[in-house]
């Protein structure tokens, strides 16, 4: 309501409960002493109502007035729970649909199967043999830091079951900064294990949406000494408890 209006309102519920009990006594005042058939009972009473409502001046029509504000509020209040539960909604159906259309098993461009057989040299990279449900792990020297280059991870929930990964690869040398592009390497129940990103103001980012914790590697194109690995299951990464463990 707005301040405008207000003092109008006051002002027309004041004439209103002062007329009520006037019109009141008016007519019981007729009904009782006219000429013809005088009524006394209906006379009566409608005088006794004139006095009740002259009492409860500025409370009968004040109340209403609340009520019909109150319940107003209470549609405008559930409108907007309406509202809030149709957005919490969509979002869901938004994360569903990225979930689907990443986990999809999806042929790779023809340009990354062409570097799929013909992968980047790494002549001093030791692979030892990788668990079967995390089959990065152990591919890629098992540090996050190399040759001038970092690979971490941030994780926040997405819902109840899932979570928003953000994956980024940067320069820890101000003397070289990344320019290269990157590949990220994931775990095999995406749709693309393997992901090309150039980087933007050096940073090469990847964001996904997982149920839990899994290994990633990452390569620099044309730097044979940078390969990296981010286990997003061990100990000393941060992020939910809940998603470690799955």
């Amino acid at each position: 309501m707005s301040e405008e209006r207000t003092p109008g309102r006051l002002r027309l519920t004041a004439i209103v409960e002062l007329l009520l009990p006037l019109i009141l006594l008016m007519m019981g005042t007729w009904l009782l002493f006219r000429v013809e058939k005088p009524s006394e009972w209906p006379g009566l009473i409608l005088i006794a109502l004139s006095i009740f409502a002259y009492m409860a001046r500025g409370q009968i029509i004040t109340t209403m007035a609340l009520n019909k504000d109150g319940f107003t509020a209470k549609l405008q209040a559930k409108a907007q729970e309406a509202l809030n539960r149709a957005d919490a909604a969509q979002q869901k159906a938004e994360l569903a649909t990225q979930v689907v259309r990443q986990y999809a098993v999806t042929e790779m461009p023809s340009s990354e199967v062409a570097r799929e057989a013909d992968p980047w040299d790494h002549p001093t990279l030791e692979r030892e043999t990788a668990p079967a449900d995390d089959m990065q792990k152990n591919q890629w020297g098992g540090a996050a830091t190399r040759n001038g280059r970092r690979l971490s991870a941030t994780v926040t929930p997405a819902d109840k079951n899932w979570f928003e990964i953000r994956m980024r690869v940067e320069s820890t040398d101000p003397a070289r900064p990344l320019i290269e592009k990157v590949r990220f390497h994931l775990h095999q129940s995406f749709g693309r294990r393997v992901v090309t990103v150039s980087p933007k103001d050096g940073v090469a980012e990847l964001e996904r949406v997982a149920y839990g914790a899994f290994t990633v590697g990452a390569e620099v194109e044309g730097e044979p000494e940078t390969y990296l690995e981010l286990d997003m299951s061990a100990d000393k990464f941060d992020a939910p408890i809940r998603f470690k463990k799955r």
